[in-house]
């Protein structure tokens, strides 16, 4: 189950999707403690996201002045979460990981139900953002 989940994970995570939160929750369903399921999740993140990278730049997929702010912005963020990973209870750091979870998902089913009943461009939207980027 793991290399299956390991896969389905560095595919998502190709794509851009956030193939390590598959990942994670497989590993806590198999029974790995929340840190140590979040370290081998980090350990999937680099090489995946590398390999990823590289397909997407030969694309000309990336947005180079885009991706260096969010790296600058992330180098923040990993500070805080690895300092509140250590200092939070392992049942906080599940709690808030199920939240997150739950919200992505309402949000991801709530733009699909938008997009079924407006499918004209496929952004869920109706056609309202390609009106707003034409301005």
């Amino acid at each position: 189950m793991l290399l299956a989940a390991s896969a389905v994970s560095g595919v998502l995570a190709a794509m851009g999707l956030g193939g390590g939160s598959i990942l994670l929750l497989c590993l806590r369903a198999g029974g790995v403690e929340q840190l140590p399921a979040q370290g081998a999740n980090l350990a999937l993140v680099v090489p995946v996201g590398l390999l990823g990278l590289w397909f997407h730049r030969k694309r000309g997929l990336v947005e180079w002045r885009t991706a260096l702010l969010m790296a600058l912005g992330g180098l923040g963020g990993i500070w805080m979460g690895a300092w509140a990973a250590g200092w939070l209870p392992e049942h906080w750091l599940r709690r808030m990981f199920g939240a997150l979870v739950t919200v992505i998902g309402v949000r991801e089913l709530l733009g699909g139900i938008r997009q079924l009943k407006n499918p004209q461009d496929g952004s869920g939207k109706g056609g309202k953002e390609k009106e707003l980027s034409a301005e």
